[in-house]
């Protein structure tokens, strides 16, 4: 995931639980799919990462069609500029 919240990697079981395809996910920002954005917001999280390398959570996700499904997310900071 990118600074802005846009989506740079997913997996192909990714794309399957949510139903999206892999390029439609990447057109999003993990935001969209956030199902409890609300309660904890992006950039506290992307901040998190900054500081440890590494950020994992565990999360609600929204289906394409609308469903809320747990998930565990792992995400790997890398340079991206």
């Amino acid at each position: 995931i990118k600074p802005d919240g846009t989506i740079r990697y997913v997996n192909d079981a990714m794309c399957q639980l949510l139903g999206y395809t892999r390029e439609a996910l990447l057109q999003l920002k993990f935001m969209d799919l956030w199902a409890e954005l609300n309660d904890e917001p992006w950039e506290d999280r992307w901040q998190e990462l900054q500081k440890n390398g590494v950020l994992h959570m565990e999360v609600l996700l929204k289906s394409k069609k609308g469903a809320d499904i747990p998930v565990s997310v792992s995400i790997k900071h890398q340079n991206f500029l």
